[in-house]
């Protein structure tokens, strides 16, 4: 749990550092409160290989049609498999299809396996075409009765079609888009198909071309043989591939949306909206405009390493009206069709793409508009003529701005690009995009977004990226581009498998807080029911969905003295909600046992209550007791309010004693280090102590011990030492006193020089035993100091100290300073450190003992030899 493991890590930092959270009085921002890792259980269906296509009628969604190779099956709306097509191997007995259309076309190899490439509706009437990769390509139309594929065609007339003009072969085994459209009664086929020399001698197919049914539906025949087709030069069929990724047509024009190369000459990738003109079926008004994704890191990121980033691969695209809050985001209408397209950012001069991922929004307006503005520059008002781009398609020439039908009636590539900016704003650093299908919800626009690990990101598509759901489908296979609506569900497919997601979202247990669970979107229907989130059908107990109680993680200080007025600090979540009323202390209560505290409205937040302990005046027991809150918002016209009462035990009010201080007295100077101990002295926030009517200021402290320093005073006198914790006074033992004396002076050290090793001196003044302990600091002509405390002195006049050791190999002159707490201007004295000496032993003579040499009568002389 997320959570749990960030509050893991504070707790171990704070242990690691002996740093509390109330020490900076202050809270943890709260994780966020999401499991994605919940399994939900989907309904789903197993093909058994990998699905390669899936179609639903839009106007009459029973069924679902899923293609895989050599097969189509068909499904309920429980994704029950109802029915099976057999489209391939082509020459089974099996395959019936298969045996419908006459071509002579047999395979060299024997029989043809069939990859359906092109699974599509006529939304005008409910037909199915089924493309496939076998037979070069051709197409079988199916009408669906009663939820099922019945009066098969197929879509070849042998006659005409032969090995270098094939109208009737349609899809290319390296990828085909398809679309198709009905006007005036006749059904025409839009179809952007990869090539490369290889499928260009076998099919004979085009790049874009234009398709109209015979009316004796048995086959095709392009309205024009030269004008009805593009298709890739010759010479560039293996080195410009283009991969058409989606289609759609809106209002007067059909549209493909492909992945190809910058120029003939270039290695770099970009993504390319081509566009053809309903009811002028012909390619000279086609026309190709760039889309750049891009993401621009604002200031801050860019100092902190962000990059700006062209996301140059489109990986899937969906078109869909926006919901009111986009459109007015997008300056466009609710009925104003936007195109989303989810990209990646590729390697230079590859087509490979990394983890880094966006998602962009082209508004169909906005596209027509720059189309046509760039035809204008082209055709009428450039400064100098333009390049018609198309290399791959046509030899290159400039727009004849003297002869303006003819520069209008060719087919041209735009020469500026359309930009948009990532609408998640580079929050998908670590995330590879493959899919994504649009719904409106209420006023929402809702994406439901693929990922290459087989996930499902369901977000409201806006200026930042917070999704509300983040679920699995498959632990193996990414999410495909092919995806559909049945009803008020989503299709995706996940290698061999089809899943159906709820329009509205899986559920609502991945939301683990209650807070988290309300401010989910409305559409997702989550309430709150007694420790989890739930949907109103499966709470079993109170079903609470717009409310929350409080909830206390941790409060501080852990105790307080029984008679102070200790502020504490309450860290929970759900304290006040958003766009609630300002936090009062009538709408939060705290209780501490039978202490009221009052809240401190200007310091409490969301996350955090500071209230204050109120003084009775009355004596108080000693006492173990826990802390209640009570929240009772009035309700208001946000997601939720907050209302309830909540607990947590482990708070203890405490008697702090004073049982023993030392030193008793000090210098009139201060600088006196004074010690307290006793029971509870850190208890509550504030600790002060005060000697002389001044702060004595501490400098270590713990539950037993307080080490503070006195400060200077004008006056000789002796006063109570006093110490308040949360203005309680701590109780002392009578009489506790402390004594400030005069000053001492030095006057004189002796002797002034020392041995390595120390030497005790003898210090000579006046008022010495002002001074509880004093220090000698001996400072070497290198100027590195060695220091050694005293004995506590005994008299006013002398005392006797021992000098601090040195370890150097050679004799050292410096100063010596005697410091007697915090007086000032103490004379330095000139110190010399001498080596140490060394006593050696007499003559061992007859086993006598070698430190003591005896004279004889007649010796009176003694010889010393030093060393």
């Amino acid at each position: 749990m997320l959570f749990g493991a960030e509050f893991f890590l504070w707790l171990t930092v704070c242990l690691l550092t002996n740093i509390s959270f109330c020490d900076t009085q202050d809270c943890l921002k709260e994780a966020e409160s999401f499991n994605f890792d919940f399994r939900y259980t989907l309904p789903s269906f197993n093909a058994e290989q990998p699905i390669q296509n899936i179609a639903v009628y839009k106007y009459n969604a029973q069924s679902v049609f899923l293609a895989v190779r050599n097969h189509v099956y068909t499904l309920n709306v429980a994704l029950e498999k109802i029915a099976s097509l057999q489209t391939g191997p082509v020459g089974s007995p099996n395959c019936e299809v298969c045996k419908s259309c006459a071509t002579d076309w047999e395979s060299k190899a024997g029989m043809e396996d069939n990859d359906n490439e092109v699974l599509v509706f006529d939304e005008e009437e409910e037909i199915l075409y089924i493309c496939g990769s076998s037979q070069h390509g051709i197409c079988y139309m199916h009408y669906i009765e009663v939820d099922k594929l019945n009066q098969t065609k197929c879509l070849f007339k042998k006659e005409n079609n032969r090995p270098d003009h094939c109208p009737d072969c349609v899809a290319s085994p390296l990828g085909t888009q398809v679309h198709v459209l009905a006007d005036s009664h006749v059904t025409y086929l839009f179809i952007g198909a990869t090539v490369n020399s290889t499928v260009a001698k076998t099919y004979s197919p085009k790049s874009i071309s234009m398709k109209r049914l015979l009316g004796s539906m048995e086959g095709f025949a392009f309205i024009s043989d030269e004008e009805s087709s593009l298709t890739v030069l010759n010479e560039f069929l293996d080195s410009y591939p283009i991969d058409y990724i989606y289609s759609f047509s809106s209002e007067d024009h059909v549209y493909f949306l492909t992945v190809q190369r910058q120029s003939i000459t270039s290695k770099n990738y970009e993504t390319r909206i081509a566009r053809l003109k309903i009811g002028e079926y012909e390619v000279r008004y086609y026309r190709e405009l760039v889309l750049h994704c891009e993401y621009e890191p604002r200031r801050r990121r860019r100092m902190a390493g962000g990059r700006e980033t062209l996301f140059n691969i489109l990986q899937a695209a969906y078109l869909a009206k926006p919901g009111a809050y986009l459109a007015k985001e997008l300056s466009v209408s609710e009925n104003d069709e936007v195109l989303f397209g989810v990209f990646s950012e590729s390697a230079p001069q590859s087509k490979a793409v990394g983890q880094r991922s966006a998602l962009c929004t082209f508004p169909v307006k906005v596209i027509n508009a720059v189309i046509e503005r760039d035809m204008k520059g082209c055709c009428e008002s450039s400064e100098e003529p333009l390049k018609r781009g198309l290399e791959f398609y046509q030899k290159m020439e400039y727009c004849p701005q003297d002869k303006m039908r003819e520069c209008w009636e060719k087919p041209t590539k735009t020469s500026q690009a359309l930009s948009r900016i990532d609408r998640f704003d580079g929050a998908l650093d670590n995330t590879k995009l493959t899919s994504i299908i649009v719904s409106v919800i209420g006023n929402f626009t809702v994406g439901h977004l693929g990922t290459a690990d087989g996930r499902i990101l369901q977000v409201i598509i806006q200026r930042s990226f917070k999704p509300h759901a983040n679920f699995s489908l498959s632990g193996s296979d990414p999410v495909s581009r092919k995806v559909a609506r049945l009803k008020d569900s989503l299709l995706f497919v996940t290698g061999k498998k089809v899943t159906k997601v709820p329009i509205d979202g899986p559920g609502c247990h991945h939301f683990l807080t209650c807070k988290s669970c309300q401010i989910a979107p409305s559409f997702m229907r989550c309430g709150w029911c007694e420790g989890s989130c739930t949907q109103q059908q499966e709470c079993q107990k109170k079903w609470l969905p717009d409310t929350c109680a409080p909830v206390i993680v941790e409060f501080q200080p852990k105790s307080a003295p029984v008679n102070g007025s200790t502020t504490l600090t309450l860290c929970g979540r759900l304290f006040r909600s958003p766009d609630a009323p300002p936090i009062t202390p009538t709408s939060h209560i705290v209780q501490v046992g039978a202490r009221h505290c009052t809240v401190i409205p200007e310091e409490s937040n969301d996350r955090r209550l500071l209230c204050k302990l109120e003084v009775t005046g009355k004596p108080q027991p000693e006492t173990l007791t826990a802390v209640k809150v009570t929240i009772q918002e009035k309700k208001h016209h946000g997601e939720f309010s907050i209302s309830g009462s909540i607990s947590l035990a482990g708070f203890e009010f405490v008697e702090p004693v004073i049982t023993k201080v030392t030193p008793t007295y000090g210098p009139q100077d201060g600088g006196t280090s004074v010690i307290f101990l006793g029971r509870h002295l850190t208890t509550g926030n504030n600790q002060e102590v005060i000697i002389g009517g001044k702060d004595c200021i501490i400098s270590r402290k713990n539950n037993t011990f307080i080490q503070c320093t006195t400060e200077k005073v004008n006056l000789l006198k002796e006063d109570p030492l006093v110490v308040v914790i949360d203005s309680a006074r701590v109780t002392a033992e009578p009489n506790l006193q402390f004594q400030y004396r005069k000053n001492p002076i030095i006057s004189s050290i002796y002797p002034t020089c020392s041995f390595m090793k120390g030497l005790n001196i003898t210090i000579s003044g006046t008022n010495l035993n002002s001074v509880y302990q004093p220090r000698l600091v001996f400072t070497d002509d290198k100027n590195k100091t060695f220091e050694k405390a005293c004995e506590q002195p005994d008299s006013a006049e002398a005392m006797i100290c021992q000098t601090p050791p040195l370890y150097d190999d050679d004799e050292v002159e410096g100063k010596l300073t005697v410091i007697m707490d915090g007086v000032q201007n103490l004379k330095a004295f000139e110190m010399e450190y001498k080596m140490d000496y060394e006593v050696n032993p007499f003559d061992d003579e007859d086993g006598e003992d070698r430190n003591v040499y005896k004279l004889t009568n007649g010796e009176d002389e003694i010889k010393f030899r030093v060393s």
